[in-house]
C-alpha cells in the first residue's frame, strides 16, 4: 500500500489531496487512504496508459534507493503476499504456485493498462493497471532481475 502511495505522489503521512493518475481509466474516481493520507483519485484522459503509468512507477521505486544485490539477479526469487495474490488474479500462476518469469508481470501489466483480458475479479481490479506496473518495476528496475 505504501508503493500506491509513493506512486500516487504521496509519501507522508497527513496529506489530503486530488490526484489524477494514467494508472486508472478516466471514468475511474475514489477515496482511498493509506498512512492517515486520503487521496482523491480519478483516472487521466483519455484512459489508462501503461506507458504512462509504468514510468510512475519506475520514478516511484527509484525515489527509494532500492539496493540491487548482484548475487540476485540470476537467481529465482519467491513471490510471497501481494506478488503472489496479483499473479493469481491475473491467470499467471494458479492458488498452488507456479514458475513465471519477471516479464509475465510486465505484460500482464501492459493488459491490464491497455483492459485487454483482464476480468473485473474483484474490487481491487480497478487498482490492477497501477499494483502490476509497481511489481514490474520494482522487479526490473529496483531489484535488477532480468525479463
Amino acid at each position: 500500500m505504501s508503493a500506491r502511495q509513493l506512486l500516487l505522489g504521496g509519501a507522508h503521512e497527513g496529506v489530503s489531496e486530488a490526484v489524477t493518475s494514467p494508472c486508472f481509466s478516466s471514468s475511474f474516481s475514489t477515496t482511498w487512504e493509506n498512512a492517515r493520507s486520503t487521496y482523491e483519485i480519478s483516472g487521466a484522459e483519455p484512459g489508462k496508459d501503461f506507458s504512462s503509468c509504468y514510468e510512475k512507477a519506475k520514478t516511484a521505486i527509484a525515489s527509494q534507493n532500492v539496493h540491487k544485490p548482484a548475487e540476485i539477479s540470476n537467481q529465482p526469487f519467491y513471490a510471497f503476499s501481494y506478488y503472489f495474490d496479483r499473479a493469481v488474479e491475473v491467470g499467471l500462476i494458479t492458488e498452488n504456485g507456479g514458475d513465471l518469469k519477471v516479464s509475465e508481470f510486465k505484460t500482464a501489466a501492459e493488459k491490464a493498462c491497455d483492459n485487454t483480458a483482464v476480468p473485473k475479479v474483484s474490487d481491487n481490479a480497478d487498482w490492477l493497471c497501477a499494483d502490476l506496473s509497481l511489481i514490474s518495476a520494482l522487479l526490473s528496475e529496483g531489484f535488477g532481475f532480468d525479463d
